[in-house]
């Protein structure tokens, strides 16, 4: 077979910032064509590689938290911290709880994930 057109798997995955085995795996499960080199190797044509979707994981953007929606969560910190006690581990999950709630629709609170 005459590869000399096509690309190779690996550098396929170097040129389009992914791991070789994430094109290897698309191509057993047939979403990437490709055809088997003198060697056993993988090759594809630059068709195929136009034709990929993006790789990685659809991110929300973040907007920032309010400094109402910061004050809240730090004032169930300090609640909870002086209490007198230790606090319970549900005390703590619902510490966890309250602070999503309230961070919701913010995409987390900035101060902590730049």
């Amino acid at each position: 077979m005459d590869v000399s057109r096509l690309v190779r798997l690996d550098l396929a995955a170097d040129r389009l910032g992914c791991h070789v085995e994430t094109l290897r795996i698309r191509v057993r499960d047939g979403r990437l064509p490709a055809v088997r080199g003198p060697h056993g190797g993988y090759y594809v044509s630059e068709q195929s590689l136009a034709a990929l979707p993006p790789f990685g994981r659809q991110v929300a953007s973040r907007t920032a938290v309010t400094a109402a929606q910061h004050e809240r969560s730090w004032q169930l910190v300090e609640q909870l911290v002086t209490r007198g006690r230790r606090a319970s581990r549900n005390d703590m999950l619902a510490l966890v709880h309250t602070i999503k709630e309230t961070q919701i629709g913010t995409g987390g609170c900035t101060a902590c994930w730049p």
